[in-house]
């Protein structure tokens, strides 16, 4: 996961590269990836912070990451 700032509106950008676990030996283009580029409030990033740390602490439960609609104002 990559953070940005969004210009002075206090945004952040949020940029989520995912890519298969596969072996080194394959090419990179044989393996499934996605990247995702969100932008939230920070008030999401950290609450969505306390529920990673919950999951660590507790090997177990879910993370979510909001997004906001609000982008009129960036």
């Amino acid at each position: 996961m990559k953070y940005y700032s969004i210009g002075k509106s206090g945004y952040i950008g949020v940029e989520i590269n995912l890519e298969s676990n596969v072996s080194t030996v394959y090419r990179q283009e044989e393996k499934n990836k996605i990247k995702l580029e969100i932008i939230v409030e920070p008030n999401a990033n950290d609450n969505f912070q306390k529920e990673l740390f919950y999951i660590a602490s507790r090997e177990e439960g879910v993370a979510t990451l909001l997004a906001t609609n609000d982008i009129l104002y960036i």
